[in-house]
């Protein structure tokens, strides 16, 4: 059967009134709304079906009932249209999150957040697929998802897809529930920065660089040289830092204390099972399971849409030769987060 169609009658409270006592079959004593199945008025109702100039046809029916001895004196329209689903928004994070490229992912999150609210989800999921990314992207997505949970008082889960690590994580506890399939790779709680020493080598090519620089810590970092003992105690200091942030979003996400975070959070990655037993995530499931998990939450009874958001199609070409050149790409993005504080699980 059909989906039910919802309708109203239209007219004045005498026409209203001698309808609804001979329309005993859709109406209830006094109730000028009702519901019914499409089946049930193609047997009584004549359809007349309304189309745009265009040619389309719309979503609006007028129907005329013919069978009424005071249709004539008492003219009756009855209006009705399908019953919108509900919407669930669906935010999927794929990749590195970093602000590189025309279009960084912070804003384009940003954007998809205020088209949740535009079309009025009941609830939003969160797909994370990703190793994690730079510090600053990260939290910059974190904030926007707790401020559009606070803002908009809809339910907010994050299911996690293959690999939802460091920066993934963080990202996930903006969440009120957290699911992973058992073989999710998660974890790798850290904070982490990459630099390359090339000066064996180019002292062996004769090549020799010059610096002038405005500060005792200006060219940390640089590929000429290793790094000095208070370079390292510096890097350490702002590693350390970036690190207690990230252990202080954990425990209140999941509600735990910062020592028992830590206890886990020494950049080891985990299983979804793991990660279930440290209480990092609420329950084991698919994005199916998560999606059963958001309706319970929001209280609907039916069906919602599901609604993608903030997503870009990229053009054919770069979907053709994606699945060839992604080794490059990460290598490509390796190379451009070298000396970066990163939440990024090593590769």
């Amino acid at each position: 059967m059909r989906a039910p169609w919802h309708f109203q009658l239209h007219g004045t409270q005498k026409s209203k009134r001698k309808y609804s006592n001979r329309a005993h079959l859709f109406f209830t004593k006094g109730l000028f709304s009702f519901r019914a199945t499409p089946e049930q008025l193609e047997r009584s109702v004549k359809l007349v079906r309304l189309k745009s100039s265009g040619g389309r046809a719309k979503s609006r029916f007028n129907f005329l009932q013919k069978l009424d001895p005071f249709h004539s004196k008492y003219p009756m329209k009855i209006r009705f249209r399908r019953r919108k689903q509900p919407r669930l928004a669906v935010l999927r994070l794929e990749g590195v999150l970093d602000e590189s490229g025309e279009d960084p992912i912070p804003r384009r999150v940003v954007t998809a957040l205020e088209e949740a609210k535009d079309i009025h989800a009941r609830a939003l999921l969160v797909r994370i697929n990703s190793p994690g990314g730079t510090v600053g992207a990260t939290q910059e997505i974190y904030d926007a998802i707790s401020h559009f949970r606070e803002e908009a008082k809809v339910p907010v889960v994050a299911s996690m897809g293959e690999v939802a690590a460091s920066g993934g994580v963080y990202v996930a506890m903006a969440a009120e529930r957290v699911l992973a399939n058992a073989g999710t790779i998660t974890g790798s709680i850290g904070v982490i920065i990459q630099s390359r020493n090339l000066s064996q080598l180019l002292n062996k090519v004769g090549v020799e660089m010059e610096v002038v620089k405005s500060g005792q810590f200006k060219d940390t970092l640089t590929f000429f040289r290793g790094i000095t003992a208070e370079e390292r105690n510096m890097l350490q200091e702002l590693i350390n830092d970036s690190y207690e942030q990230f252990v202080e979003a954990v425990a209140k996400g999941r509600k735990l204390e910062p020592e028992k975070v830590r206890a886990f959070a020494d950049g080891r990655v985990m299983t979804g099972r793991q990660a279930l037993q440290h209480g990092l995530i609420d329950e084991l499931g698919s994005f199916e399971r998560a999606v059963e998990v958001v309706k319970g939450m929001a209280n609907l009874t039916e069906e919602p849409q599901l609604v993608e958001i903030g997503r870009t199609r990229k053009p054919w070409y770069e979907r053709l030769t994606r699945r060839f050149l992604g080794q490059l790409e990460w290598n490509t993005t390796m190379a451009r987060l070298r000396g970066i504080p990163l939440y990024l699980m090593p590769r």
